[in-house]
């Protein structure tokens, strides 16, 4: 909301992060620092606050099997953007990480071509 921005594409967004905390404390000394986790938290919290000032064009993809963040969180969080032009893709299969995803980037990557 504080920056003009053409297009705003968010790949497995941290809507609900609760998933992601489980996942720290079952392995506290993985490769995500705490202090990253706190400030994420932080920012996330933040700009929830402000998806109602999105008018941009918005689109929003999430893996169905995301292990660390829920993707019903982003649909709801989707109803919530305030955009007329928003577009939400939720995708069979796939992890958090769509991008590092063997059986996804492809899928991933002509996505993001044919909507920027």
């Amino acid at each position: 909301s504080l920056y003009k921005v053409e297009k705003l594409i968010l790949i497995s967004p941290a809507f609900d992060y609760r998933r992601f905390e489980e996942v720290k404390r079952k392995e506290p000394d993985g490769i995500v620092p705490k202090q990253f986790i706190d400030e994420m938290k932080k920012t996330v919290d933040l700009c929830l606050k402000d998806l109602d000032k999105i008018q941009c064009p918005v689109v929003l993809i999430h893996a169905r099997q995301d292990e660390l963040i829920p993707y019903e969180a982003s649909e709801t969080y989707f109803k919530h953007i305030a955009s007329k032009n928003k577009k939400l893709f939720l995708l069979e299969g796939g992890s958090h990480t769509l991008l590092d995803d063997p059986d996804k980037k492809e899928e991933l990557i002509e996505l993001l071509n044919k909507e920027v």
